[in-house]
């Protein structure tokens, strides 16, 4: 293969017009080295994406499980704060 021969390989897989024309003719081929290197590259940065998303998606829960803890207890801060304002303007009428 020449550096040209290659181009055109690239360009018949990876250009999707190309590669619907030929789905038939290259569907039960088998997958040679790099190929198969490149979808083992493609597998493992999809399982850490997956792994990431996880991850986030964890952080995110907590994250709101906490803001909401923290505004339960704002709230209740707030609630006993008005409670003694209103006892302390009913002292002061």
């Amino acid at each position: 293969m020449s550096d040209g021969g290659s181009e055109i390989e690239e360009t018949e897989v990876y250009h999707p017009a190309v590669a619907d024309e030929n789905c038939g003719a290259d569907a039960n081929r088998a997958l040679d080295a790099g190929e198969i290197g490149r979808l083992r590259v493609v597998l493992e940065n999809l399982e850490a994406l997956e792994q990431m998303l996880h991850t986030l998606i964890r952080d995110q829960t907590n994250l709101a499980e906490a803001v909401a803890a923290f505004a339960t207890r704002t709230e209740r801060h707030q609630n006993q704060n008005m409670d003694e304002i209103k006892a302390n303007q009913t002292l002061l009428h």
